[in-house]
């Protein structure tokens, strides 16, 4: 065989190699992925659960909106959290317990 043709072929092989390697590299990748991805439905579905029970609490009574807000954004301080975004996440849970109890 000609040394060209060595050369084409391992070429050719080599392309192939770092082809598959991407590929397994990319399955891992996806596995990863999938793996993340049901882990962060299964915290969603407990989120869900929590504001479901939440609504179901609230249906009872109006809640004291000025202590809610308060401890959220202590524990979100706490937590070292972002204030604002938890502030904002809790007037819509409370909004929300309101709409379900009108």
């Amino acid at each position: 065989m000609q040394i060209a043709s060595r050369r084409f072929l391992l070429s050719v092989n080599n392309s192939y190699l770092q082809w598959k390697r991407l590929s397994l590299e990319n399955a891992r990748d996806m596995e990863i992925m999938n793996a993340m991805q049901a882990q962060l439905q299964k915290i969603d579905e407990q989120i869900l659960d929590l504001l479901e029970e939440r609504t179901h609490v609230c249906a009872n009574g109006a809640e004291e909106s000025e202590k809610t807000i308060d401890y959220w954004i202590d524990s979100a301080m706490y937590r070292e959290m972002d204030e604002t975004s938890i502030e904002k996440m809790c007037k819509v849970v409370m909004a929300h317990c309101k709409n379900r109890r009108n």
